[in-house]
């Protein structure tokens, strides 16, 4: 390459020999420009990346050259511009001139872009540029051949910005004075160039809390801070890691990372809300996967993306893994998300695992261990937490979860998650791992209490993290019956077989209002029974419904409640008809079975039980016996409250009818 010559002194170099980088990244060439053959002989004009039994590699070196340009002031001088012709529906032409460059900043950097010649005195300043703006250069300066990228008082090296053909691409690396490093990448589509400034790396927080990110660099002849103790996994012992910048990602958020030198084995160290501690040093790999490209020891292969996993551990509390993806190129993307996140609605406080570290399965294993809501003993570093940023520590029903066998097993530890300390041994017992490898419809799961009678009832959803958050997997607990009162008063619901027993066994339920519904004795038929007291009587004076509803079956059922309602006429009371139906519960509520409670004999019922039409000529009254056995019932008086309102003749009018 030193042998080459300009053909006449009218040409000039426009900068020494570069490596030519150009090609699909993994396809055609590395990182470094290499393309690659079994032996020198079989390379030809197409390039290949590397694959098993390659032995030879080649590279290419170029210079570009060009007639020197005339001076800036030359008034015959060519100008380069965009003629762009159109024509409105009311015949007028449009008729638009812009210039051919045009420079786009994806940094996090304020930049300043000067432009220049050859044949130019001076370089140009074209100004300023924010974070991810697009600057086109004049038509009067867009021959340049270099240009110059300035922040603060650090200043880059002039880049030649020439393309080498109507399309082509060239990628270039420089560096802003001593510390920030970038990539200018130069696209020529038909004429059309543009100059993208790209940082080194992009890193992507898909979890759902913010994320902390420190970006080093190995350093040489220096030792390692007496306050940073944190390992270089990926790297040989002894490595030492010098953070050189730090970045403080929101939810869902993409920041660039400008500090840090590809060259000098790049690491990346991750902090989570509630976490104090920093985890250990991983190198970032930035390489295309495939059957013979090296893989780290934790790196798994098996995916597009090169991913490692990134353990996180908190004082008194549960650790928590991460994963961490590098999409490789040559500013590789680093994706931040969590393999599943747990939604718990059911009201307890649950605790997770995927294996057990005793044969009896009674011991959870403490490296996937996980908890659904914070005890009051486990406070450290949680303080400065901000609403809604929970999962990280596992908080009001949301943690994130990790498990390589991608099973999950349970546990309710307390049934009062908002006011107990972690207990010694949980309230059930723990279930068998559940395969949540895949999507997973509702699907029912019972614990029974471990020292006790009670059977928690619940189910378990697994559904695709919608939109950028779809490489995560979200599992939701539920209650499996949620049972919700549509009447205008409160009633009490029971196991049948323990309304007559201690408070605890029944719950109350608010008018319009539901509430999760779980066992006290899983001995006992699926049944419960409602009920109603008013403050001033005691637990003896509860009336109870003498109908049960079945909630093991899909259905209706019709109750005579011992509450009145009123039907219509002033002071006029009867029995309330209470229906109630047992159905599934659609996607959108939380629960799997829906018990819903209504009257078919208020003023305002729009669900009657029965409806009750004479077409005859005669007036006939109605009435419900109140025993089973009608024969022995006593004559009931005209005032009697279960004496219907009589249903006269129709007159002519169809639609005459009472409603019961």
């Amino acid at each position: 390459k030193d042998r080459v010559m300009l053909p006449d002194p009218s040409w000039i170099w426009l900068n020494d020999w570069t490596v030519d980088l150009n090609g699909i990244y993994g396809k055609d060439v590395d990182c470094d420009g290499w393309e690659y053959e079994a032996d020198f002989e079989t390379f030809h004009r197409e390039q290949r990346f590397y694959r098993r039994g390659d032995a030879c590699r080649r590279r290419r070196w170029t210079r570009t050259r060009m007639i020197r340009p005339p001076s800036l002031e030359d008034p015959q001088r060519p100008l380069l511009l965009i003629w762009k012709y159109s024509r409105r529906d009311d015949g007028n032409v449009v008729i638009k001139v812009t210039s051919p460059v045009t420079i786009w900043n994806r940094t996090n950097l304020s930049l300043t872009i000067h432009v220049s010649s050859p044949s130019w005195e001076n370089s140009v300043c074209l100004g300023n540029m924010e974070a991810n703006q697009r600057l086109p250069i004049p038509i009067r300066y867009a021959a340049a051949t270099y240009f110059k990228v300035i922040t603060g008082s650090s200043s880059s090296r002039p880049l030649l910005i020439v393309p080498t053909g109507p399309n082509a691409s060239t990628v270039l690396r420089t560096m802003i004075g001593k510390n920030i490093h970038v990539l200018v990448h130069v696209t020529s589509v038909m004429g059309l160039v543009t100059i993208t400034i790209d940082p080194v790396v992009k890193v992507v927080n898909l979890l759902p809390c913010d994320l902390f990110v420190e970006l080093g660099q190995v350093v040489f002849g220096k030792k390692q801070k007496e306050n940073d103790d944190r390992l270089a996994i990926g790297s040989n012992d002894g490595t030492v890691v010098e953070c050189q910048e730090q970045l403080n990602i929101p939810v869902g958020k993409e920041k660039a990372g400008v500090r840090i030198n590809p060259c000098w084995k790049p690491h990346l160290s991750l902090s989570l809300p509630g976490y104090g501690q920093w985890s250990a040093w991983h190198r970032i790999v930035n390489r295309q996967v495939s059957s013979c490209s090296w893989h780290a020891e934790n790196v798994d292969g098996d995916d597009e993306d090169f991913t490692t996993y990134v353990k996180l551990e908190r004082p008194g509390g549960d650790g928590l893994t991460v994963i961490v993806s590098v999409e490789a190129g040559h500013c590789p993307t680093i994706r931040v998300y969590a393999q599943y996140w747990i939604l718990d609605k059911t009201g307890f406080g649950c605790r997770f695992c995927d294996s057990f570290s005793d044969i009896l399965g009674r011991q959870a294993d403490s490296a996937t261990s996980r908890r659904s809501w914070l005890p009051q003993n486990d406070t450290a570093s949680v303080t400065t937490i901000k609403d809604g940023h929970e999962w990280s520590i596992g908080k009001d029903g949301m943690t994130l979860f990790f498990s390589k066998k991608e099973k999950i097993a349970l546990c309710v530890e307390t049934d009062e998650p908002t006011t107990t300390a972690a207990p010694k041994d949980p309230v059930s017992i723990w279930i068998s791992p559940v395969d949540i490898s895949n999507v997973l419809p509702k699907t029912v799961l019972s614990v029974d209490e471990r020292n006790g009678y009670r059977r928690f009832d619940l189910a378990i959803g697994v559904t695709v993290c919608p939109s950028i958050f779809s490489r995560t997997k979200l599992i939701t607990l539920y209650p499996r019956f949620t049972i919700c009162n549509w009447l205008d008063t409160d009633i009490l619901v029971a196991q049948d077989g323990l309304q007559q027993q201690q408070e605890s066994s029944y719950i109350l339920i608010s008018s319009r209002s539901s509430v999760p519904f779980q066992w006290a004795r899983q001995s006992l038929p699926p049944k419960v029974r409602l009920g109603h007291f008013t403050p001033d009587q005691d637990e003896e004076e509860i009336v109870w419904t003498n109908g049960c509803i079945p909630l093991d079956k899909i259905g209706i059922t019709s109750l005579r409640s011992p509450l009145e309602a009123t039907c219509g006429q002033e002071d006029q009371q009867q029995p309330m008809v209470i229906q109630t139906e047992v159905r599934l519960a659609t996607k959108e509520q939380s629960s799997a079975v829906v018990v819903v409670i209504w009257s078919a004999t208020t003023e305002n019922a729009s669900h009657p039980l029965y409806k009750l039409r004479n077409n005859t000529s005669r007036t006939i009254l109605c009435r419900q016996p109140l025993h089973d056995d009608v024969a022995n019932a006593k004559p009931r008086s005209s005032d009697d409250p279960f004496l219907l309102s009589g249903c006269g003749p129709t007159d002519n009018d169809p639609n005459k009818s009472i409603d019961c």
